[in-house]
């Protein structure tokens, strides 16, 4: 059809002349448009938004916005229907505009006030330049809505549109630098409320209906285009003279009542702190926040409205000092958004990881105040560092700035990298340009692209860096172009420490960065503050006669890289590593300890010993929290059967200990408790869980919640399934809030299930709908890989990777990596290495964002079955 309309316009112009031009001169002419409109052709046929189409319609569209309205049925089995008039302004010469749809084809619509006849073409609809002019032109549509950017129960709905989900859901120029003013009117049943990120300035009903109208907001760009409805309680508060309303769907009273003060007042802490820092006040109408139960994702920054997840917000009463924490960051990482992200967009999406990594950075910053007694670099280091090193070490690593050619394969992007390397490379920028100078040029940055679009380029220009040669654009191909990390190698040679950081892929690239070194012994300790320069080596004296034991980074400057630490290091680390008084160089040391065992210069078991005998004596609750997590993993992922059995009388006992310590805080003894309930396997432990899930017997200062109950029912029957179901009976008549309890019916069978059950289940995530609530498939994916299941689940793992490319297209930016992880996490097996050889020696069609994260989750299979193990 588009080609057979381009034939007609060509032949049309050769049949005429220009201005008196020759008719030579005008076939010329008019073969060149040909080609400009094949262009367009080209574009169009392709999936998703092109960067070239992209850049096509950033130089053809401006003043461009939205009316728009949809009509939400209360069943969540009708349709979405919906109607708009999209006004923008053209530039010529006028060519076809695209337009991106990825519904059914519209039920009306027209241009200008002109009917035209369209169709959706992969994903896009043509609008014929005849039908177009030079300035100001409308668009009229009515659709039916699709149903990817929409999450619905029945009784509420909201709106995910980030990377491209809005132009699967309504038509639009489905690109971040076409930034649009929306006008919303919802109409909605008369029982619901709704959120927009405009104000609500009208309200009427009809019957069972009700319509809402939105005022017209900001310049935003359609991937932060949002809106919630449905059955919410709303909670007012005004702070510091700002209102604020938060909506929610928790029927814990409880719990809200619990956490309710603190989630307010870090929203203010984090606008205050961002306000100030930038010189640029609140930038929009009005500050709300919607906490909802499933939500795939900790947080998402809709200007106006920000979405969080219900587990995030609200916590626990078994909450760990991490769970407050990462509640503060969650906080402020959105709040940060505002600016960085929402007020500045990145042009592209190949800059997303620009407003990451700020949000990043600046929350980090915000939450510091707020928690005066915390070790913040120690957090700062364990927050980011071990996430980075998990993906970097990898054969999976990717850059933090990634090349993009398509806006379908933006959730890609996403990951570890651009939410943890890029926060440690932003603060070494940081450090390189001088503090104050950097908050300078950031607001210079912001100033100047306030409600448009900025690329990193923009930002390193702004702060100086624009030479080819200079300090930044080396640091700049270093740290964010290229991917990997250093290795750095200790030694000692003679009476100096020499430091040489090496390319592990042999190209000599070196990585400027400053470390604290520090060499200790049990008498005594040097330091030095080291720069890594382009020679990649440095060196500095040890005091006359002095030996160290030990040769460590400290977590207040620990450098970026894996440290290959001398034999010495090694076997004091693992003789006496809880000798080390310094709490910062303890958290580097087991991160370190970690990472050697990754390279197979100590055993798994070796690390389960000394977590063991050194954890009951580390007072710092963040070092702690982060041991006891990789515990869990080494136990059940790295340790043979004949291991376990041979530590886990020792381990139990060690973690019991922990969880009724009367000395401990409360979060120390949750993060005891919830290591126990996730490693037991005793007949002991698990009458010793029985008997706190039956309410008999208790752990002193420990109040636990529904959820943990629920938790605890599903490790009680993971090992004793004939029991599990009379649990699981139990366990869902105790259960109140009506969203657990389907959580938990839909969870629980991949604990306590049959082995036809537990296909059953698997069956269903297989299904579009099965993966809805994509943190239940998160839990579902841990029971049914558990190892405590056998070799049984192993059959699971070619089916769930043959399904990868239908996981990424209908669901959320980190379910591929999620749904990999809980795939993989548990099997480090000859047998799962082979499946995986397999599908990726074979399946040609794996997109290659996919093939990395697949390479990233993999890593330890791939590890630990490379070298004989009996396994």
């Amino acid at each position: 059809m588009f080609q057979n309309s381009l034939g007609r316009q060509v032949g049309r112009k050769m049949n005429l002349q220009f201005g008196g031009l020759p008719i030579l001169v005008t076939a010329f002419l008019s073969i060149c448009g040909f080609f400009a409109s094949a262009r367009l052709s080209n574009a169009e046929e392709e999936p998703g938004t092109s960067l070239a189409l992209a850049r096509l319609r950033s130089a053809q569209i401006s003043n461009l916005s939205y009316q728009i309205r949809f009509s939400i049925p209360r069943s969540s089995n009708e349709p979405i229907r919906g109607s708009e008039q999209i006004s923008f302004d053209l530039t010529g010469p006028l060519r076809p505009v695209i337009l991106d749809f990825q519904g059914e084809n519209p039920q009306s619509f027209s241009v200008n006030s002109g009917e035209l006849d369209v169709a959706v073409v992969q994903g896009h609809i043509e609008i014929a330049a005849a039908a177009l002019r030079t300035g100001h032109n409308s668009i009229q549509v009515s659709f039916v809505a699709g149903e990817s950017g929409f999450h619905r129960r029945d009784d509420f709905l909201y709106t995910l549109f980030v990377p491209d989900n809005a132009s699967k859901s309504f038509p639009c120029f489905d690109q971040p630098d076409l930034k649009a003013r929306f006008e919303l009117s919802l109409q909605i049943p008369s029982d619901w409320e709704a959120v927009s990120q405009g104000r609500l300035i009208s309200e009427s009903r009809d019957g069972d209906r009700k319509s809402l109208q939105f005022t017209l907001t900001q310049p935003t760009s359609t991937y932060l285009f949002a809106f919630a409805a449905g059955k919410f309680a709303t909670a007012v508060r005004t702070v510091d003279g700002r209102r604020m309303t938060m909506f929610h769907r928790e029927s814990d009273l409880a719990k809200v009542s619990r956490n309710i003060d603190a989630i307010f007042q870090l929203h203010e802490n984090a606008l205050n702190w961002m306000e100030l820092y930038t010189g640029i006040p609140y930038p929009y109408e009005k500050f709300d926040f919607v906490i909802l139960p499933a939500f795939p994702f900790s947080g998402m920054e809709h200007p106006g409205s920000i979405f969080y997840s219900d587990k995030s917000l609200f916590l626990e009463k078994t909450a760990t000092q991490s769970d407050f924490l990462a509640r503060a960051r969650t906080i402020s990482h959105e709040t940060a958004h505002i600016w960085f992200g929402d007020l500045v967009t990145m042009r592209w999406f190949d800059d997303v990881w620009l407003k990451e990594v700020f949000a990043n950075f600046m929350a980090d910053k915000i939450v510091g105040p707020q928690f005066p007694s915390i070790n913040h670099p120690l957090s700062f280091f364990l927050a980011h560092y071990p996430s980075a090193y998990a993906i970097d070490r990898t054969k999976g690593s990717n850059p933090i700035r990634q090349n993009l050619d398509n806006l379908g394969q933006a959730s890609e992007l996403y990951g570890d990298i651009i939410y943890h390397k890029a926060p440690i490379a932003m603060r070494q920028l940081e450090a390189i340009v001088g503090v104050e100078k950097f908050q300078q040029r950031l607001r210079l940055y912001l100033q100047s692209f306030k409600f448009a679009n900025a690329t990193w380029s923009d930002l390193i220009r702004i702060l100086g860096g624009a030479e080819p040669d200079s300090l930044l654009a080396n640091w700049d191909d270093a740290w964010i172009e290229t991917p990997g990390r250093p290795t750095i190698r200790t030694t000692i040679n003679g009476d100096r420490i020499v430091i040489a950081s090496i390319d592990p892929e042999g190209n000599h690239r070196v990585w400027p960065q400053t470390l604290l070194i520090k060499a200790g012994s049990s008498e005594r300790s040097v330091q030095a503050s080291l720069l890594i320069g382009r020679d990649g080596v440095v060196s500095y004296p040890l005091p006359p006669g002095f030996r160290p034991n030990y040769v460590l980074t400290d977590a207040r400057d620990p450098g970026y890289a894996l440290f290959l630490l001398d034999d010495r290091t090694i076997e004091f680390l693992i003789a006496h590593l809880e000798d080390i008084r310094d709490e910062n160089l303890r958290a580097v040391a087991w991160v370190d300890l970690w990472e050697s065992m990754v390279e197979r210069r100590i055993a798994p078991k070796d690390f389960v010993n000394i977590a063991i005998r050194a954890l009951p004596l580390e007072a710092q609750e963040l070092t702690i929290d982060h041991v006891l997590r990789n515990l869990r993993s080494a136990y059940w992922a790295l340790l043979s059967d004949s291991e376990r059995h041979e530590v886990y009388a020792e381990l139990e006992e060690m973690l019991w200990r922990g969880a009724n310590t009367q000395m401990a805080t409360p979060s120390q003894q949750a993060s005891y408790f919830k290591a126990y309930l996730a490693l037991f396997s005793s007949e002991q432990a698990w009458n010793n869980i029985y008997g706190i899930w039956r309410g008999e017997a208790k752990i002193s200062g420990l109040a636990l919640s529904e959820s943990d109950f629920m938790d605890i029912a599903y490790n009680l029957s993971l090992r004793r399934p004939r029991e599990g179901r009379l649990i699981a009976e139990e366990q869902l008549r105790r259960i109140d809030d009506g969203e657990r309890k389907r959580e938990f019916e839909f969870v629980s069978p991949a604990a306590f299930g049959s082995e036809s059950e537990r296909d059953q289940l698997f069956g269903l995530l297989l299904q579009r709908d099965g993966r809805r609530n994509e943190p239940w498939v998160r839990s579902a994916l841990y029971y049914l890989h558990h190892p405590i299941h056998g070799a049984g689940s192993e059959k699971y793992v070619a089916p769930s990777l043959q399904f990868l490319t239908e996981v990424k297209a209908t669901g959320g930016i980190f379910f591929p990596g999620y749904w990999l992880a809980g795939s993989l996490q548990f099997h480090v097996t000859r047998n799962v290495r082979a499946i995986v050889d397999e599908y990726l020696r074979t399946d040609a069609t794996l997109q290659p964002g996919l093939k990395l994260k697949l390479l990233q989750a993999a890593d330890m299979l791939m590890r630990f079955t490379d070298m004989s193990m009996g396994r």
